[in-house]
């Protein structure tokens, strides 16, 4: 039984053997037949690779459709924009004189064209940047795609940059705003003409016609939306003020140039004083008060402040600060009678004229105009008080003196009398009870309603002791002069209780 078992294991290990042996033989016939095969694979492994590369790459792109996408409509906006703004260029080359209007929307025009198209720009390049930043990120290896978008961006660059140059010197914006400067200038000397010195004059004289401020309004909405106000004003400043000063030199108003000493009478200049109330007066009354309004009607959307500003501007370089030269070179003058009356006549054209003064000149654009007229006032009020209040003491020191040798009441005292006759008349009157209340006001005094008939009442006594002293003088050196020295204070008498009641 043993041994026929073992043979048939060896039979069954022999069959395995040969099965074995066929398949290996078949494997290595694989095997040999696979090779070229596989060597075939290999060389075409890296154009597979390539191509499997720009696959990953196109796929990779569609990351920033996106970005594309919302460039695509400002970008077309930006070519449409473009074409427009070269034609609004061409068009601003004629003269605005033309058609004022179309001018001025046609400017409008470009300067919205010019804003949106640098608005769309920066929206473009902002996204487009974007899309490099993502090209660079992924280490695209065409350089095709970086190359095109890099081109595009430095062709929005300059579009974008458009409106900046444009604006600058030789730029079409800015030559058309310098057209409409030209323009402005143009039409304010057009219609600008010096104020005659006449009643007539003074009543009707318009300021500039409605559809000529119409025009100068909307030239310095333009202007204005274009940051070149202050030229605008300084343009407007220097044709009114000229034309303010013409109407000035008609006047003939070289005497303000005078200059007054504390040696010097104001008598010498007497007429000159009544010229410049009266001049004065039509300065503040008619020329600078059509200014203010011409100023008012032509910056009225531009803001309170550009108006007075420029208004200031014209009443200086018309010579306002002339007229009040003047006033204060009458103050300086040497202190007597004539110059009481001339100051107080001051006091009375600057009272009168207050009110308007103020309103012309309220604003704080016109501060310096306020400080120097105040100072005037405090001038004259200060020296007529001064004048006033002395001369009661000026008669006093006149009784030292010798009487006139025929007896006569001496000719200062004459003066003295009618003086204050004059100042006691209404005209004079109710002014100098005003300046002396102002004064006893700055000088923290209570006012006496009665300062005035006190004073005078000084004055007169002064004057009656003078005439007794010379009385009794003359008395002794001459009897036969009594009676008519006698008459001449029994009369003073007389006026002096006139005046004191």
């Amino acid at each position: 039984m043993a041994e026929f078992e073992s043979t048939d294991n060896l039979v069954i290990a022999s069959r395995v053997l040969r099965t074995t042996l066929q398949k290996s033989r078949d494997l290595t016939s694989a095997i040999e037949k696979t090779g070229p095969r596989l060597e075939s694979i290999s060389q075409t492994l890296p154009s597979l690779e390539e191509a499997i590369k720009r696959i990953a790459q196109k796929c990779s792109l569609v990351a920033i459709r996106g970005h594309v996408d919302r460039a695509i409509g400002p970008a077309a906006a930006v070519l449409k924009v473009v074409d427009a703004v070269n034609g609004l260029q061409g068009s601003l080359s004629c003269d605005p004189s033309s058609d004022l209007f179309r001018y001025l929307s046609l400017v409008k025009q470009l300067e919205e064209a010019l804003k949106f198209l640098s608005g769309n720009c920066t929206l473009v390049i902002q996204w487009l940047e974007d899309v490099v930043q993502f090209l660079k990120d992924n280490t695209v290896d065409d350089d095709f795609y970086l190359l095109n978008v890099r081109k595009f961006l430095k062709i929005l660059g300059e579009l974008q940059a458009m409106e900046a140059r444009s604006r600058h010197v030789g730029g079409p914006l800015f030559g058309a705003l310098e057209k409409l400067e030209c323009e402005f200038k143009h039409i304010l000397m057009e219609n600008s003409f010096p104020i005659p010195f006449s009643e007539q004059a003074r009543v009707s004289s318009p300021p500039l016609p409605e559809p000529v401020i119409q025009k100068l309004q909307a030239i310095i909405e333009r202007l204005n939306a274009n940051n070149r106000i202050e030229k605008c004003v300084a343009i407007y400043a220097e044709v009114r003020s000229s034309n303010a000063r013409a109407t000035m030199l008609a006047l003939d108003l070289d005497y303000l140039e005078i200059s007054l000493s504390e040696f010097d009478r104001v008598q010498s200049i007497e007429d000159h004083i009544d010229q410049w109330e009266n001049h004065l007066e039509f300065a503040v009354m008619h020329v600078f008060d059509i200014e203010h309004r011409l100023c008012s009607s032509v910056f009225h959307k531009v803001g309170s402040d550009v108006w007075m500003s420029c208004f200031a501007k014209i009443a200086v370089q018309s010579g306002i600060h002339n007229f009040i030269k003047f006033g204060n070179s009458i103050t300086k003058g040497k202190k007597d009678a004539i110059k009481l009356l001339k100051l107080l006549d001051i006091f009375a054209v600057l009272n009168k004229l207050r009110l308007h003064f103020n309103y012309l000149f309220g604003g704080k654009a016109c501060v310096e105009i306020q400080d120097q007229t105040r100072d005037l006032i405090k001038k004259v009020v200060h020296g007529a008080c001064e004048i006033f209040l002395e001369l009661s003491y000026q008669v006093e020191l006149q009784g030292q003196s010798t009487p006139p040798s025929d007896g006569s009441v001496p000719r200062l005292l004459n003066f003295v009398t009618e003086f204050c006759n004059q100042l006691l008349e209404d005209d004079y009157r109710l002014i100098l009870i005003q300046v002396l209340q102002i004064h006893q006001i700055w000088n923290y005094q209570n006012f006496d309603s009665e300062i005035l008939s006190k004073e005078v009442y000084k004055i007169m006594s002064a004057i009656e002791l003078n005439l007794e002293t010379w009385f009794e003088d003359i008395q002794r050196l001459n009897p036969l002069l009594f009676f008519h020295d006698e008459r001449e204070l029994v009369h003073l008498q007389e006026l002096k209780r006139d005046k004191s009641r």
